[in-house]
């Protein structure tokens, strides 16, 4: 209001200024009029009131007269205008309070107005303050409702974008890779683009973790026993995510397939040795050649991996990869020589054989390790030796000592042996029957040539020094041993001991240490030897005693106990030389029969190695012969198959040899296994009480322990039992079922059908006998099953089991395939068997009597099996798959049924046909 009164009053003023200036020109002299009325009317008074204006122009234009008279009117018109004020006063009276007093009330709201007008002044800068906030708060919510049309109408694509972090995700856990590079590749460009936006922040940064989380499932990927196509993806894909260098992802590779060929090697069982080592060759010959396969095949080994800097050499791939290649091979052979040392029986030529075949499939990728092998087996081989020659002492030494010279019918009894020998081949090297006299001297030589025959297996040449030094110990321990009994009998011995004690000491010097050195040479020619050396034979006594035994040093400590005679000591070579040197005919086996089986705890050791697989024979490969020298020449050691024979002969290159109950040595292998009078002596008829189950059993027993074939001749070609094994039975016995092994196929017992066990017997020893037999061969054979009839016994029992080292031992896709599962031991007697689905599923299957091969055989998928367990409960299995499999193989066992009865004979394989072909 003030400001609206302000400028009313400027446009009254500005009128009025114009309508004095126009009174005003109409004067001739404004001065005249200022110069008049200057003391009366200040000139600002009459220029700013028209009326003023008016009234002095009007007294300027009037007389004189009028003038006179003039302050008299005015004086009237004033007093007129008073009276009629004082009039209007007390006519209205009231008015004019009523005015006052709204005045006065308007004066108080003109003040009140005035102080609100100040307040609202004072007020004004924080209001336009909160103007401009709001401004600008109006300003952004524009620019949101924009963002939020833009943004509706783009949701689906930003919809899009902030969904790819969980699309990422899926596309990783799915293992869709591709794709997943693809959307990475896509959030590296937005995140270039638009990487001040927190949510393309937060989706770089998921993107990042899913990502992480597809590099960790493709080095799993290598972690599994993944194939070379497989393989060159997932190369494929770490080389697309550009997280590793060339040379850091070729050590993430062989890392990660070390690591899975680490898992392979550490489920294999390692409770024993042989089976231990043979499936680590196995497993090693077989994934590590894929390994390197696949490295060969996805990495290039001619350009280097980095640029060469200045003065640097340049860095290719063979600094990774062959040192890990040698770092495997060296933790191979730490395996190898541990189980060696703890033992494989007699069984080192089938792992050599599968050794030097293992090393010579890796050299085509130039890994041939063969060469690492020799000093292993050497070591392991000399220390199996003189363990062998220590046993032999102590045994020579116990016999010793409850040894009592008596004259040499009373102790072989030789009247009770036959007397014909059967016409043997020469070129045998027969030990000398003289020594059958003196029982402690026959099983020393025993003993030794025990050791002699293990140790051709892996005989080279660089034991000879060491075999030699071995044997001259042994030697001297035993002159001392015979000294000591002398020293100890000479008082108490009669003319006759003490002649027999001359005798004893006569043969071990002239003929039992003469034997042992061409034993030695046998083991170890001269002129092999002399070609190692490369020297002259004749030059080869320059070097010491290398491959026999000095005699000298022997007879040296007994010389005084002997008669005064000349010792003729030397060795004729002219009869062994060109026998030696002579090679082996190539159609004639290259292996020795072990005589170690003339031990009876060999026996199933024996049996065992049958299984093994046939590898070839170290003196056959090349390689082999120069790396551990082997001798050639090898022929087979056996017996002659007759009872009518009193002696033993040594199959060679020509025949058999014999003269009259004495053979002799004319050049090839050394014998072992002789005939002691003190076992002749204790000769029995062991026929025994007869088993429980019947006599069929037992007369099939009873044949098995002859030598003689069937008389109906459907043996066929089976193998006749040497002579030695035939008094071995005559000493022992007939091995009474159930036996400790397992019968093979033509054993009359696998074709009987078995017959239920009677009720009464359930409770009986002989069941649980049985039963125990049963579940000690079948973990001892490492099979999932076993019948009694495998025992020998035609009996309706079998025991079932696949316990969980075994099946770890498959592979994850054979046990899938197969529908495997572990289950623990069942035994079943009186089994009934009932098809559940009869679908058939083929799968390849074996056995341990028909040891060494498989076949594919239909099955049922699911059967049922009840019967009785051992206590003579109700026991029923409903099972699938790989178990139904196993309930329905030894079923057939109890029918007198085996696989190859229902085998596709088309899929008839030996297991071991690739090793003979190597």
């Amino acid at each position: 209001m003030a400001a609206t009164a302000a400028i009313a009053s400027s446009t009254t003023a500005s009128a009025t200024a114009t309508v004095t200036a126009a009174a005003l020109g109409e004067v001739e002299d404004e001065g005249l009029l200022a110069s008049l009325f200057r003391d009366r009317f200040p000139e600002a008074q009459w220029r700013e009131r028209p009326d003023v204006g008016r009234y002095l122009r009007e007294l300027s234009g009037s007389g004189l007269e009028r003038l006179r008279r003039e302050p008299e009117r005015l004086a009237e018109e004033r007093a007129q205008l008073l009276q009629q004020t004082r009039d209007l006063a007390f006519a209205n009276y009231k008015t004019f309070i009523r005015g006052a007093e709204c005045t006065e009330r308007i004066h108080r709201l003109f003040g009140d107005v005035e102080a609100s007008l100040g307040r609202l002044l004072d007020r004004l800068p924080s209001f336009q303050q909160s103007c401009r906030n709001f401004v600008k708060e109006a300003e952004e919510i524009s620019s949101n409702r924009r963002m939020n049309t833009l943004t509706l109408n783009r949701h689906t694509e930003i919809l899009e974008i902030l969904e790819i972090p969980q699309l990422m995700d899926t596309c990783v856990r799915n293992s869709y890779y591709e794709e997943a590079l693809e959307l990475a590749a896509y959030v590296h460009r937005l995140e270039r683009k638009y990487s001040s936006i927190p949510v393309i922040q937060g989706i770089v940064n998921e993107v990042r973790q899913s990502m992480q989380l597809m590099l960790s499932q493709l080095i799993q990927q290598l972690r599994t026993n993944i194939q070379l196509p497989a393989c060159l993806r997932v190369i494929g894909f770490l080389r697309c995510m550009d997280v590793f260098t060339e040379a850091e992802l070729r050590v993430k590779f062989l890392q990660a397939r070390d690591a899975w060929l680490r898992s392979i090697l550490t489920a294999i069982p390692n409770d024993d040795p042989y089976f231990h080592i043979t499936k680590t060759i196995e497993a090693c010959r077989v994934h590590l050649f894929d390994i390197i396969t696949q490295y060969r095949a996805i990495f290039s080994d001619e350009d280097p991996l980095l640029p060469p800097a200045t003065g640097e050499h340049t860095m290719n791939e063979s600094a990774i990869f062959y040192g890990w290649v040698l770092q495997r091979v060296s933790q191979f052979l730490q395996v190898l020589e541990t189980d060696l040392h703890r033992g494989i029986g007699g069984r080192l030529d089938s792992l050599l054989g599968q050794c030097m075949y293992f090393g010579l499939s890796f050299s085509r990728v130039g890994v041939d390790f063969r060469g690492q092998l020799a000093p292993v087996f050497q070591r392991v081989a000399i220390s199996t030796f003189q363990k062998a020659i220590q046993e032999a002492v102590e045994k020579f030494q116990d016999e010793m000592n409850s040894y009592t010279l008596i004259s040499a019918p009373a102790i072989l009894g030789s009247s009770n042996l036959p007397a014909a020998v059967p016409v043997t081949q020469p070129g045998t090297l027969q030990p000398p029957m003289v020594l059958l006299d003196f029982p402690p001297l026959a099983c020393f030589l025993n003993n030794i040539l025990v050791a002699f025959n293990d140790l051709r297996l892996c005989c080279p040449v660089a034991l000879a020094q060491g075999v030699t030094r071995a044997l001259e110990d042994a030697l001297a321990k035993v002159t001392k041993t015979i000294l000591a009994f002398h020293r100890a009998e000479e008082a108490a011995f009669s003319s006759g001991e003490q002649e027999l004690f001359v005798q004893f000491c006569t043969v071990f010097l002239e003929d039992l240490v003469p034997y042992l050195n061409r034993c030695l040479q046998v083991l170890f020619p001269p002129a092999q030897i002399a070609q190692t050396l490369g020297i002259p034979p004749t030059q080869l006594s320059k070097y010491g005693n290398l491959g026999h035994v000095n005699i000298g040093l022997v007879q040296e400590p007994l010389a005084f106990l002997l008669p005064k005679r000349e010792l003729v000591l030397c060795l004729d070579e002219k009869e062994l030389v060109p026998e030696l040197a002579a090679p082996a005919p190539a159609a004639e086996e290259s292996g020795l029969e072990s005589v170690a089986a003339a031990r009876p705890e060999d026996a199933q050791e024996q049996a065992d190695s049958a299984e093994a697989p046939q590898a070839e024979a170290p003196g056959a490969d090349p390689y082999l012969r120069a790396a551990l020298a082997l001798p050639e020449g090898a022929r087979e050691l056996c017996f002659p198959a007759s009872p009518a024979t009193g002696g033993l002969a040594y199959r060679g290159r020509g025949g058999w040899l014999r003269s009259g109950g004495c053979a002799r040595r004319t050049g090839g292998r050394m014998g072992a296994g002789l005939l002691l009078g003190t076992l002749l002596a204790r000769t029995r008829h062991c026929l025994g009480p007869a088993p429980p189950w019947g006599g069929g059993a037992a007369a099939g027993g009873a044949r098995a322990c002859s030598s003689a074939p069937a008389r109906d001749g459907l043996e066929g070609p089976a193998r006749r039992r040497s002579y030695w094994r035939y008094v071995r039975r005559l000493v022992r016995g007939a091995p009474e079922p159930p036996y400790p092994r397992v019968c093979q196929v033509g054993d009359p017992a696998l074709r009987a059908v078995a017959a239920p066990v009677d009720p009464a017997q359930l409770a009986g020893p002989e069941l649980q006998k049985l039963v125990q037999r049963l579940v000690q061969v079948m973990r001892s054979r490492r099979c999932v099953g076993l019948s009694a009839p495998q025992l020998g016994v035609p009996l309706q029992v079998l025991a079932l089991e696949f316990p969980e080292a075994l099946f770890r031992a498959c592979a994850p896709p054979l046990r899938e395939a197969r529908q495997m599962e572990p289950f623990p031991l069942r035994v079943f007697v009186n089994p009934r068997l009932r098809v559940l689905d009869s679908r058939l599923v083929t799968f390849p299957e074996g056995c341990e009597s028909v040891a060494g091969f498989l076949a594919c055989v239909p099955r049922f998928q699911a059967v049922q099996i009840t019967g009785l367990d051992p206590k003579g409960e109700q026991v029923v299995w409903q099972a699938s798959g790989w178990a139904a499999r196993i309930i329905q193989h030894e079923m057939d066992h109890l029918q007198g049924c085996l696989f190859i009865d229902k085998m596709d004979s088309k899929t008839f394989t030996n297991i071991y046909w690739m090793e003979v072909n190597d």
